[in-house]
């Protein structure tokens, strides 16, 4: 069994992370439409593999000129915060390392430090930062193999590169997520223990 999962709002609550973000920002003065603003300059230039808080710095300054450089130091600290989920870890600690596999996006520096930061590296056999959608930068899966992600752009994706892999939809889109339903999901959860409960059932019918 090989199971593929997503990090950001799958594993860890980064839809709280970013509102500690835009709380930083708009200490220093960015409100919130500019600050999506400043993140829309920030992909521009960047992209989704390079956005860093450094992009979103010049994207602020953009907007504002005399944006805090402190900026930097404050969301330094908010993407070292640990923000799992409550039914994370009891998801992860019914699998074996060699089941799970770890499928993420953006920057490789800003994924590798939140995943230090929660400690969950004993927990999958591979670990993979890839460019989206994921499925067209993936080896094909083997047979039998679930995706979880929040993302329906992420699932119709792989279902539709990969239609064997069983695609499984988990929690509500994350605010950045344009696309807020799938077409091609088997099954949508409100949390990672259904989509456990799910696998289980799979498994003990194959």
């Amino acid at each position: 069994m090989n199971i593929l999962v997503d990090l950001d709002n799958t594993l860890i609550d980064s839809v709280k992370r970013l509102k500690l973000e835009m709380g930083v920002a708009a200490k220093f003065g960015v409100n919130a439409e500019d600050y999506w603003k400043a993140v829309d300059i920030a992909f521009a230039k960047y992209g989704v593999s390079g956005f860093s808080h450094q992009a979103l710095f010049e994207g602020c300054r953009a907007i504002k000129p005399d944006f805090s450089a402190e900026s930097l130091f404050e969301w330094r600290k908010v993407l070292e915060v640990k923000l799992f989920f409550p039914d994370t870890l009891i998801f992860l600690k019914h699998f074996k390392p060699e089941e799970l596999t770890l499928l993420t996006t953006g920057n490789p520096e800003f994924q590798w430090t939140k995943i230090i930061t929660h400690g969950i590296t004993k927990h999958f056999g591979k670990i993979f930062i890839a460019n989206s959608p994921k499925a067209e930068n993936i080896e094909r899966p083997p047979d039998k193999s679930f995706f979880i992600d929040d993302s329906p752009r992420e699932i119709d994706a792989m279902k539709q590169c990969y239609p064997h892999v069983i695609c499984l939809q988990v929690r509500t889109p994350a605010p950045w997520e344009k696309q807020k339903h799938s077409g091609c999901k088997d099954a949508h959860f409100r949390d990672l223990l259904g989509a456990y409960a799910f696998i289980r059932e799979v498994e003990l019918g194959a």
